[in-house]
């Protein structure tokens, strides 16, 4: 699945725009232009940045393209922003490797994500020491041996997710932030719901146990093969 590193500086039409791109079957780590300037690089590897300008005057436009030419390095930018932005911040043009003029619709967006995505193929996952542990990402699913594991959409993207984060701590900050679409999602209840109806099936299918919750933290999808002491953690 291609990972896609959103930055934009309206918060409705971030979350609109994640939320698209993922129905088109992409990773989307969202990020404010402010954020983007102070945090720098994505969490995790991306295969295409796409920057979203609709209120961002010269010098914010000046210093994000700055602060993006510090971890910048095969990654293809797609810059969606009127053409006076890109005529008013010439670094800005130099790191991007395609423009959409304002207004762009979703399809153009769509058309011009997967040209600059071209040919590439992108690593799953699935990359679990489970050799029957099978993850269809495309399809949305998830099989262990003969056992198909028949998750929801909202169960697969968590699980695709923390996948994605193996032996790392996830916290629901993060799961509400980019699977919920909710920058200051707090409703920790809804999260840990949807965490047990998730061990449960995978569980069910015959899994070992992935999934461990770090109290205080959040979660962690683990190997199995490896078994860490981890404080807190059952």
């Amino acid at each position: 699945m291609p990972h896609i590193y959103l930055i934009a500086d309206d918060t409705l039409r971030s979350q609109a725009l994640a939320r698209a791109l993922k129905r088109q079957g992409y990773a989307v780590e969202s990020r404010s232009v402010a954020d983007a300037i102070l945090s720098q690089a994505p969490g995790y590897p991306c295969d295409c940045v796409v920057i979203d300008l609709e209120h961002s005057d010269r010098r914010v436009a000046t210093k994000l393209s700055g602060s993006m030419q510090t971890w910048l390095d095969s990654e293809p930018v797609l810059l969606v922003a009127s053409k006076s932005i890109v005529e008013e911040v010439p670094g800005l043009a130099d790191i991007c490797d395609e423009h959409l003029a304002k207004p762009a619709t979703l399809a153009q967006l769509f058309a011009a994500v997967e040209a600059l995505l071209g040919s590439r193929t992108f690593q799953t996952p699935s990359a679990l020491t489970l050799e029957s542990l099978q993850v269809d990402e495309v399809r949305r699913r998830v099989a262990y041996g003969a056992n198909a594991v028949t998750l929801t959409r909202r169960e697969f993207e968590l699980f695709a997710y923390l996948l994605r984060h193996k032996n790392q701590a996830v916290s629901r900050a993060m799961l509400g932030r980019d699977i919920w679409d909710e920058p200051d999602y707090s409703l920790t209840n809804v999260i840990d719901v949807y965490i047990n109806f998730l061990r449960r099936k995978l569980d069910s299918a015959g899994l070992p146990r992935l999934i461990h919750t770090l109290r205080g933290v959040g979660y962690m999808l683990r190997e199995p093969e490896t078994d860490p002491v981890l404080a807190g953690a059952h």
